[in-house]
């Protein structure tokens, strides 16, 4: 199902779960504190192009707890120059496909899959990436700052609805969407890069 989403689709629902699965969330799990699925999931979507028909919310539904600006951050970074290339694409697949079965890698799994996703970056895309962390991360310190002072709009670690409205999905729910969501671009980015 969501492996079939447009790119604007796809990324918003990425944004959306990430921020109810752990970006959101003050401790582990959330940017800065190591290995996070949702933080993956965010930084990798930035070597995938999006639609140029421009960013929708998923099901036209409000995105939860998301700080302003993770949407034009994760654009500002999207360089057509840095976007994965075949080999890249072929490489990633079966990796987040086994992220897919097991989406709660034990820490030392973690390490490795981050190692190896690190490992298949380029010096360009590895000094882009690590440009989008120092500020997608002061980007939530921010949102996390202005909830504590109460300015934000909904309380951090608000589930994203999909589907049905008031259907909530399970913390597997939002990492296997989130994953998914991945692999089909990722689907989707082969296709455009031929045989």
């Amino acid at each position: 199902m969501l492996a079939r989403m447009r790119a604007p689709a796809a990324i918003s629902l990425l944004l959306a779960l990430a921020v109810s699965a752990g970006y959101a969330q003050n401790g582990a799990g959330s940017p800065g504190q190591g290995f996070s699925v949702p933080a993956m999931m965010s930084e990798l979507a930035i070597f995938l192009p999006e639609s140029p028909a421009g960013p929708k919310e998923a099901g036209g539904e409000q995105v939860p707890g998301r700080p302003n600006g993770l949407r034009a951050l994760m654009q500002s970074h999207r360089d057509p120059r840095l976007f994965f290339g075949l080999e890249q694409v072929n490489a990633l697949l079966p990796l987040l496909q086994a992220l897919y079965q097991n989406p709660f890698p034990t820490p030392p799994a973690a390490r490795r899959l981050q190692a190896t996703l690190d490992g298949l970056l380029t010096p360009a895309q590895r000094a882009a990436l690590e440009s989008f962390r120092r500020q997608r991360d002061a980007l939530f310190a921010r949102a996390r700052q202005q909830a504590g002072a109460g300015e934000a709009g909904p309380a951090p670690g608000t589930a994203a609805q999909t589907g049905s409205p008031g259907r909530r999905l399970t913390p597997l729910q939002r990492r296997q969407a989130m994953i998914e969501a991945l692999i089909g671009m990722l689907k989707q980015r082969k296709k455009e890069l031929g045989p």
